[in-house]
């Protein structure tokens, strides 16, 4: 292992026992408001409620765009788009029945409705799909750890997943925002670093000009960009998380303003991803898989400790 892999485990080892504690702090808050662990007693702030947002969906379009805008070029912005579309959708027409409704998981909607066994293939379905989700954006820092420390692949996502089990131990929706604010904190910096390598990388208009097609609306595919936008329209209204972050707002009313100011906060996270992955395309072009040109590339143009911090950001995402 290298200066490099140093940097990066450590960093994460020391901000996931950072989130643990913070997590267990505000644990205690949760268990001393009536609904607190669920729905943080109902007290979230819209600005908590859009970091939360941005922290679950923002972070995961981070890494989806990095890699794909390194492989396909701008269009990889359209990842973003339809994720936004998601949140836009949930804020305009399922926060307030949710709200008013006093509701906390689907699966309770369902089984108000359906009766009991509805309920538990309801939560069945959202207990493993979620896990499935979270172990694809886990694939980003497993990356990151295999190319700095040389630990086989399968081996740098089982550390991935450990850290990330060890995370998961708090629990409770006051929790859930205070260590999302944190992380959103770290995303800051990620994305500074990252504009930092973007403006001193290879001229990105040379670069169009050699490669037009990375620049191209449509270079990723319609049916992609289809598929992008009907997978998430449809999971409008299995979303989970979104839905439990939301209510937790004082009002229907503040839960959709912090959705849409989650809509907001989300645009950077496209814009600097997409010219990322592109200043990595230009500058070690050819790669296969961009999760692991990138942290290649960022060993060549940074110090440790600062593609430290980058992968701190992206393990953040995770």
């Amino acid at each position: 292992m290298n200066t490099y892999g140093h940097w990066v485990i450590g960093l994460a080892v020391s901000y996931t026992a950072l989130l643990i504690l913070a997590g267990r702090i505000a644990r205690r808050k949760a268990e001393t408001s009536t609904g607190g662990y669920f729905v943080g007693g109902r007290q979230f702030s819209p600005l908590l409620v859009a970091l939360c947002i941005t922290g679950l969906f923002s972070g995961s379009t981070f890494i989806a765009v990095l890699e794909l805008s390194y492989l396909k070029g701008v269009s990889a912005a359209w990842y973003g788009v339809a994720e936004t579309l998601q949140v836009l959708l949930i804020a305009l027409f399922l926060v307030a029945p949710f709200r008013e409704r006093a509701l906390v998981t689907i699966s309770g909607l369902i089984g108000d409705r359906y009766g009991r066994g509805a309920r538990a293939v309801a939560g069945a379905i959202t207990a493993f799909a979620f896990p499935m989700w979270s172990v694809a954006t886990a694939l980003a820092f497993a990356s990151a750890v295999h190319v700095s420390t040389g630990i086989p692949m399968i081996w740098s996502l089982v550390l991935t997943a450990c850290l990330l089990l060890a995370y998961l131990q708090g629990g409770g929706m006051w929790s859930i925002g205070l260590t999302q604010s944190i992380n959103c904190c770290v995303f800051l910096v990620m994305m500074a670093i990252g504009l930092y390598v973007v403006f001193t990388g290879p001229s990105l208009s040379q670069f169009a000009a050699a490669n037009p097609q990375y620049f191209a609306a449509d270079s990723v595919g319609m049916t992609q960009i289809v598929a992008w936008f009907g997978t998430f329209i449809v999971n409008v209204p299995l979303a989970q998380a979104a839905f439990q972050m939301a209510v937790s707002c004082r009002s229907s009313a503040e839960a959709r303003k912090g959705l849409f100011w989650a809509c907001l906060f989300g645009i950077p996270f496209v814009v600097v991803a997409t010219l990322i992955g592109l200043t990595a395309a230009a500058a070690v072009p050819g790669g296969s898989r961009g999760l692991i040109a990138i942290p290649q590339y960022l060993e060549t143009v940074l110090p440790a400790p600062l593609v430290g911090v980058f992968f701190l950001g992206i393990w953040a995402c995770a």
